[in-house]
C-alpha cells in the first residue's frame, strides 16, 4: 500500500471537510452582523458605569477637613471667636453652627471634644426670656441635655450656649470660643 492509496481511502473517523466549510461560512456571516460592535460598545459602557458608581461610593460625602457622622458633616474651628463671628464663619462655609438633634449627635460631639478642655460654640442662643432657639428657629428639646450657667440671664450682646467637657453652658455671646460648624452630607441618593 502506498501513501496515495491511504490518501484516497476515506476513513470513517476522518472529518467531513464540507461540513467545516459550511460552518466557517456561517461564522463569517455571524461575525459581520451589526450587533457584534454594538455588543462590544454596550459592554464597554457598562464597565465604565460600574467604575463610576464604585468611585462615587468611595468618595467622602463631606468636604476636605470635615468629619462625617450620620447625615451631617462637622468642622471644628481652629480659631476662637465670639458667637456672632463664629456664626458668620460657618455661614461663609455654607453651614451653620452646631445643632444637636438627637442623643446620637450629642454622643458623637462628646466623643469628638473629649480630648479638649476648650469651649465650643453651638447654634443655640437665648432670643427672648426663657426662649432658647437653634439658629434655624427650632426650640431646644429639654431632654437632650441640661443647660448650666446663666441660662436665664439676658446679656446686652446676647446669651449663647457652648459645650465644654461634656457640659452645655449658657454665657455671654461676646466671649471667645472655638466653634463647630455643621452641614448636610452629600450622600448618594439624597435629595
Amino acid at each position: 500500500m502506498t501513501f496515495d492509496d491511504l490518501k484516497m481511502k476515506p476513513m470513517k473517523d476522518q472529518p467531513n471537510h464540507k461540513s467545516y466549510g459550511e460552518k466557517a461560512k456561517g461564522l463569517r456571516f455571524l461575525s459581520s452582523l451589526w450587533w457584534c460592535p454594538a455588543t462590544m460598545t454596550l459592554g464597554i459602557i457598562c464597565l465604565g458605569l460600574l467604575v463610576i458608581i464604585i468611585m462615587l461610593g468611595m468618595q467622602c460625602p463631606c468636604p476636605q477637613d470635615w468629619i462625617w457622622h450620620g447625615e451631617n458633616c462637622y468642622l471644628f474651628s481652629s480659631g476662637q471667636f465670639n458667637w456672632e463671628k463664629s456664626r458668620e464663619n460657618c455661614l461663609s462655609l455654607d453651614a451653620q453652627l452646631l445643632k444637636i438633634n438627637s442623643t446620637d449627635d450629642l454622643d458623637f460631639i462628646w466623643q469628638m471634644t473629649s480630648h479638649s478642655s476648650f469651649p465650643f460654640w453651638t447654634g443655640l442662643s437665648l432670643r427672648k426670656p426663657s426662649s432658647w432657639l437653634w439658629e434655624d428657629g427650632s426650640p431646644l428639646r429639654s431632654r437632650l441635655f441640661r443647660l448650666q450657667g446663666a441660662f436665664s440671664q439676658m446679656y446686652p450682646s446676647g446669651t449663647c450656649a457652648y459645650l465644654q467637657q461634656r457640659n452645655v453652658f449658657a454665657e455671654n455671646c461676646i466671649l471667645s470660643a472655638f466653634s463647630i460648624c455643621q452641614k448636610k452630607a452629600h450622600l448618594l441618593g439624597a435629595q
